[in-house]
């Protein structure tokens, strides 16, 4: 038996990923598989402090009364569990008791330094005893795990999960279902992409990256008042804030300046205006420039609307429908962002656009700055984004200053082209826009 089997055994037995090991492994000894536990984060608090606590160095374990918020992926899912007790480990075995019917005791624990230095990392390894119904305490079965971490109190947690993966592989179990799906809770340090992944993992959402900071944003303000945020609040937010545009937020909140762009208008309130696409129709012209021809219905915030027949025409579908909207509207748009990707499968796909539009100033206003976007079956983000970058860079040194804000919109449909016109529309509605 070669070093590198063994190496690749024990991989996939502890659900360890050791630098340089390509993994899955095939035809060797283990197939290695993601176990259906996967700690992303986590926080630890003194009793019931609401301030989070040091972690201790490296060897010095403390037996003090924690309480733990564990940000933890459960069948590709990400969960928040808390729990407490008088350790790191014996919190998270209780947040995992409590929140997944998992009920395991340590009956052993050992731990010890790999390398040297700044890069010194901590080993732990842990095993745990399953506690079944009917069974005396220390009774059950027995799993290892093991974990690497640079600080002691994650390696150990890290070997708790490795542990419980082992248990759960040899069962084949079905966890009970996220009760409150906690999704987002500000008491957990976390940043905006690890956001974005969350909303991917949970809702399916492929946040542009240009769109993550303004979500983070939200979710924070909303989250210093409400707490914890499950996954119906989530998309509850998300549909307020990039859909609807009706979006009331506990308090008044107004998102930071990005380059002097005042991001989604208003600090709460819905926009004026309010557009929706009723039916429409695209027409092919010569050197591949799009027709658009629709009926979009115009609602004013007093409840009226009217229904009007919109026309224009553009290198694509979504520059076509801002030409013929400039014809019913006083102000200027251009597109700076389309981000697109399907969501679900099967029969019951669909496909999510996210549009930014820039509202620019009168005095401001260049026809040829307007971004023309292609088809989007076949549009690339890069060429215009690095033109884009071109002209304000040039701007710049021009001393031109820009008075623009920016408005993100996101709409769904079966239809591609459909779904990237209404997040056009959606877009257009975080933008106060008034009638001609």
């Amino acid at each position: 038996m070669r070093v590198e089997d063994i190496v690749q055994a024990f991989c996939g037995t502890y659900f360890y990923r050791a630098p340089g090991i390509s993994l899955p492994v095939t035809g060797g000894l283990v197939t290695m598989k993601d176990g259906r536990l996967d700690l992303k984060s986590f926080r630890f608090y003194h009793g019931s402090n609401a301030e989070p606590m040091e972690l201790p160095e490296a060897g010095v374990v403390l037996d003090e009364h924690r309480r733990i918020v564990a940000k933890v992926s459960v069948d590709g899912q990400v969960r928040i569990l808390r729990g407490e007790g008088n350790g790191p480990l014996s919190a998270l075995l209780d947040s995992l008791r409590a929140n997944l019917d998992l009920d395991f005791q340590i009956r052993e624990y050992s731990e010890h330094a790999i390398g040297q230095g700044a890069k010194v990392l901590a080993a732990s390894y842990v095993q745990v005893v399953e506690q079944l119904p009917g069974q005396s305490s220390g009774e059950g079965k027995t799993y290892w795990g093991v974990g690497v971490d640079s600080d002691i109190a994650g390696s150990g947690l890290k070997a708790v999960i490795s542990a419980v993966n082992s248990a759960l592989r040899a069962s084949e179990r079905k966890l009970p279902e996220d009760k409150k799906g906690i999704l987002y809770d500000a008491k957990i340090s976390v940043g905006v992409v690890e956001v974005a992944k969350d909303l991917k993992a949970s809702l399916g959402y492929e946040i542009p990256s240009r769109m993550q900071r303004v979500l983070f944003e939200i979710l924070q303000s909303i989250g210093e008042t409400e707490g914890a945020l499950d996954s119906r609040r989530v998309s509850e937010v998300f549909d307020a804030a990039f859909v609807r545009h009706d979006l009331v937020t506990p308090k008044p909140y107004t998102f930071p300046p990005t380059n002097g762009m005042s991001i989604n208008g208003t600090d709460e309130v819905a926009a004026p205006l309010k557009l929706s696409l009723k039916s429409f129709n695209l027409k092919a012209l010569e050197q591949g420039a799009r027709q658009f021809s629709g009926t979009i219905l115009f609602a004013s915030s007093n409840g009226k609307g009217e229904t009007r027949t919109v026309q224009g025409e553009g290198n694509g579908p979504l520059s076509a429908l801002l030409s013929g909207l400039h014809e019913h509207i006083t102000q200027r748009m251009t597109i700076r962002d389309f981000h697109g990707h399907s969501l679900g499968q099967g029969s019951e796909v669909m496909a999510a656009s996210y549009v930014e539009l820039v509202l620019e100033s009168e005095e401001d206003q260049d026809p040829a700055r307007e971004l023309q976007i292609g088809s989007l079956t076949n549009f690339t983000v890069g060429s215009w984004q690095k033109r884009l970058v071109a002209d304000e860079e040039r701007e710049a040194a021009e001393g031109r200053k820009k008075k623009v804000m920016s408005s993100w919109g996101v709409a769904k449909d079966v239809d591609i082209t459909a779904s990237g016109l209404q997040a056009v529309l959606n877009a257009a509605n975080g933008l106060n826009l008034t009638l001609v």
